[in-house]
This record gives C-alpha cells, structure tokens and sequence, in this order.
C-alpha cells in the first residue's frame, strides 16, 4: 500500500521567515496599558458547577491551575497549553477562557486572545477583571469602539479598581476625549496614591488641556514616585522649561538620559539648553549623538525594509530579486543577520546549496540564537546526507526557542525520517500543543501514528486534519489510508474520491483508490485507476 505518500516537504515552509525581528520590536504606543498580570490570573475565584463530569471538572481544574502556576514563572507558551486542555475538557469555564486570553495577549497573540476573552465574558458577563482584560486587548489592537465600552463595563461592576480607571483613560484619551480621561486618571491616582502612570499620563492630558499649572504639578509627583521611569523625568523637564526655569530642567533630562542613553528627545532637549548657556561645545557633541543615533535607526529601518522586500521575493519563489533586496539590505548594515538568512533562503531557491550553506551560517555567526537560521541550515544538512550535524541544528533550535512550533516540527520530521516514530509522535504532538492549526504537524504525527499501529488514533488526526481544511486533497488521501487500514474500506474509498475530486490528477489518489476498489471486490474498477496512476507515474508497476 502507498502509505508513503505523507505531505512531508511541506516543513520548509514558514508563515514569516522574518519570525527573527521578533527580538528588535519596540514597545508600540500602548506602553502603559496595564494588561493583567499573572497574578491577576487567580483573581477570577469561580464556583465549579456540578455540570459535567466530575472527573472532567477535577482535570480541568488541574490544567487551568498548572497554567497558573507556569504563567507565573513566564513560561507562557506551557501555560497556554494547559489553559487550552482546561477549556477543551470543560468549555464552559470560564476562568480558563479568561486565563487562557491573558497568555496569549503575553504572547503577543492578539486576535486569539480577544476570541478568548470575549468567550469568557459571555460565560461570566458579571466578572470586571473579564471584561477589564478584553478591554485592553481591544485596547492593544487599536479597536476604540469595542475597546471603550468593555472598559466601561468593567470600570462599573469594580469602581474601586485603579487598574481599571487607568485604562479606561487611555482609550477615552486616545479617544479625544480629554475630560472624560482625566476623570478617570484622577480616580486611579486617588484610589492608588502611588500609582506614578496615572499621575504622569493625567499630566500629559491636562497639559494638552492647556492647564499648565495642574499638569506641572503631576509631572512632580509622576517623578518622585517613579525616579526610574525615564520619561517621567524628560516630561517633568519639558514642564520646567515651559515655566522658564532652565537649570532645574536641565537636571531632569540629565537625569532621563542616564536611565536611558539613546533617548533622543531628552538629549535634543539637553542640548539647545547647554548652547543657550553659552556651551557649544557640549552642545555640539549632543547635537552629532543624535544625529548618529538617527543615523543608525535610519539604516536599521531602510536594511529591515529591504529584508521585508527580500522576504516577500522569497515567497514568491524569486531568488534572483530577494538576492538583490538582501544584498542591498547589507549595505544598510553589514551585520544584519536576517538578510543572510534570506540569501541563505534565497541562493537554495537556485539550487546553490553551497552559498545557501555559507549565507545561513554567517546568520547564525552573527545571531547564534537565531532558531529560523537554524532550521534552514538543519534542512540543508539533512539533504546533503549530514544527518548527525543536521540533528544537532534542529536540537539548537528547540533549545533556543522551546515554544517554537516550527522547531519540534522540523525535528519531528527528522526523528520520523530516522525510523524514531515515537520521538517523531512526540516532537509532533509538541508543535500541535503550540499550534493547533499546524496543518502539516497534524498530517505527519497522523502517518507516524499509523506507522506505529496506532490506527485509531491516526484515524482521528487525519479526520481533524480534514476538518481543518476540507479542501486538501492530502489530507483526504492520508484519512483514506489509515481507513483502509483500519479495515473500512466503504469509508476509505469515498476519502480517495474525495481526494480526487479535489485533485484529478493526483498520482497517489488513483492508485490508492485501486487498492481500495480492489479489496472491495471491483476488479475493473480498480485496474483502471490504477493503469490512470501508471499513466501519471510510469516509475509505478502496470495493473
């Protein structure tokens, strides 16, 4: 039986093979939103209800519990796969949906986590640390309209939250409407007294106000109870100045820069006070600082354009143009190790395994901690027949990015490849508990099964994998095969058509199918398909 036929060269495959600039994002505009913390996560006590399974309940209880635990210790990644079992066995819990999204929105998983507040807030609409998080998850993504209301929900089922103030005045702020954020900055500060953000972002509101004074007064307090807080001193700065006194300015931005030296605003600010003082020269040195650290973020924007640009050509399959878009990146900055990932990508779309290798090595030079670099070279070593130095890649990389879904793939892949079905079974079933989409890690952990005589359980993979996407004609063909191994033939057979209709000329479809036909008693019928899967691949014997 053609049981190898497994959409195995799909694992090269990445969404973004820009996943790297993951570790050079700044924090956006929201800097100050107050996500929950993971200790807000056992805030939400709920009564278990006595629906269900007992032992279902007691196991979901477990899971969402181990979940907390781990997004305690930040590991997020682990913690969502236990918040994900907690909602699976119990999908009316409601803790686990609200923990579940506040992991994701860690992660930086914003639509998901969103998908799983708003299925927490319909099952607890009473809970204001509920509708609080998918307010600021709206928050997060810039949704002001659906963003305001949740707030404002929450900010009325708990009035004594300052959290909830707080943000709430952010969105009404970003909103326009400076009265209504005010309101809600000034509650925060006096339900909290120490809560420097909602004093410095109350000031900041006044001031576009015009109420100098008022907003003179909170930068004070901002700084004082935040003498880490760079910003809080170059905005306290920016209020002296306004009141003309100059040295006690001055100091601030002083101040603002030794907490963080490249912070611009405040150095500019530095210098047009230290050549009004008469100190050209110190002026001068801020003023050429500053037009380097420009410099500098101007060539790191225009090589991570250029590397974007080289990303897209490389999944439109056009080496020649992300070579160029790649090499012109590296002008920009000659040490930029996602551009020679993508040469890397690129010179292996022409076939030059040998520049491919030498490309993805210097990214790895430049950024060891590079997991997609990593994988790319792993491959590459795996084709070119060094599988011990391949394998020692892929373990780097899960080793530098455990939570990385493509990693345990990849080495499933390889384990599978090496006859280790039951680390491949493993390594698959990791890249499902961090993605459950992963269509590919779905189908090969389906055939590993199978491999394994674990018909059942590969019957039940590819089934999923069908639903997931109805339109494969691979996944088809692959549930088609573990039914006819499971001795349902009537079932396989309708697969391999299915298979078919998707794909007429597929190969594998046409001689799976005369298998099936054949053991179903249709001689005929399963001669022709497969003198059609001769005809598509003559390397195949004649019926």
């Amino acid at each position: 039986m053609c049981t190898d036929f497994a959409v195995k060269n799909r694992s090269a495959r990445r969404e973004d093979p820009l996943e790297a600039w993951r570790f050079r994002v700044l924090p956006g505009l929201l800097a100050f939103v107050l996500a929950p913390s993971a200790a807000a996560l056992t805030a939400l006590a709920q009564q278990v209800r006595s629906a269900g399974n007992a032992e279902q309940v007691a196991q979901a209880r477990q899971h969402n519990e181990q979940g907390i635990d781990l997004a305690r210790q930040g590991n997020q990644r682990a913690a969502i796969r236990e918040f994900r079992a907690a909602v699976e066995l119990r999908p009316d819990y409601g803790e686990a949906h609200y923990n579940l999204g506040i992991a994701l929105g860690e992660v930086g998983e914003l639509d998901q986590a969103i998908e799983a507040l708003r299925k927490a807030a319909r099952l607890r609409p009473a809970s204001a640390p509920i509708h609080r998080g998918l307010g600021v998850a709206l928050l997060r993504r810039y949704d002001l309209e659906e963003s305001v209301p949740e707030l404002q929900r929450a900010v009325k089922l708990d009035p004594k939250s300052a959290d909830g103030h707080y943000n709430l005045g952010l969105a009404l702020g970003q909103r326009g409407d400076l009265d209504g954020a005010i309101t809600q900055f000034r509650q925060a500060a006096e339900l909290r007294p120490a809560f420097a953000q909602a004093r410095l972002r109350l000031a900041v509101a006044l001031r576009r106000q015009g109420r100098l004074e008022d907003a003179f007064a909170e930068f004070g307090t901002a700084a004082r109870l935040a003498p880490r807080d760079p910003e809080a001193h170059y905005q306290l700065g920016l209020a002296l100045r306004a009141k003309g006194e100059t040295p006690a300015a001055l100091a601030e931005f002083e101040k603002a820069i030794n907490l963080r030296p490249d912070y611009e605003p405040a150095r500019y600010n530095r210098a047009v006070i230290l050549r009004e003082q008469g100190k050209p020269e110190a002026a001068s040195k801020d003023f050429r600082e500053i037009a380097q650290l420009s410099q500098f973020r101007k060539g790191l924007a225009q090589s991570k354009s250029l590397a974007v640009s080289a990303s897209e050509r490389v999944k439109e399959n056009n080496p020649d143009a992300a070579l160029k878009d790649a090499q012109a990146a590296l002008e920009f900055w000659k040490e930029n190790p996602v551009a020679f990932y993508l040469m890397g990508l690129a010179w292996l779309q022409k076939g030059d395994g040998t520049q491919g290798r030498i490309s993805l090595e210097r990214a790895i030079e430049l950024k060891p901690d590079y997991p997609d670099a990593h994988i790319a070279l792993a491959q590459l070593l795996w084709r070119q027949g060094e599988r011990q130095r391949a394998m020692e890649e892929f373990e780097k990389a899960v080793a530098i990015a455990p939570d990385l879904p493509e990693a345990h793939y990849n080495r499933g892949l390889a384990a599978a490849e090496s006859g280790d079905g039951a680390r491949a079974n493993a390594e698959f079933r990791e890249a499902l508990a961090l993605r459950p989409d992963y269509l590919e890690a779905r189908l090969n952990l389906g055939l590993a099964l199978l491999g394994q005589g674990e018909k059942t359980a590969a019957v039940r993979e590819f089934r999923r994998a069908v639903q997931q996407d109805p339109a494969f004609a691979e996944a088809h063909n692959n549930l088609g095969l573990a039914l006819l191994e499971s001795g349902n033939v009537e079932e396989a057979v309708k697969e391999f058509r299915e298979a078919l209709r998707l794909k007429p000329e597929y190969m594998q479809g046409h001689y799976n199918l005369g298998l099936a036909l054949k053991r179903r008693g249709e001689p005929e019928a399963s001669a022709e398909e497969l003198r059609r899967a001769h005809e598509l691949d003559p390397s195949l014997p004649p019926p």
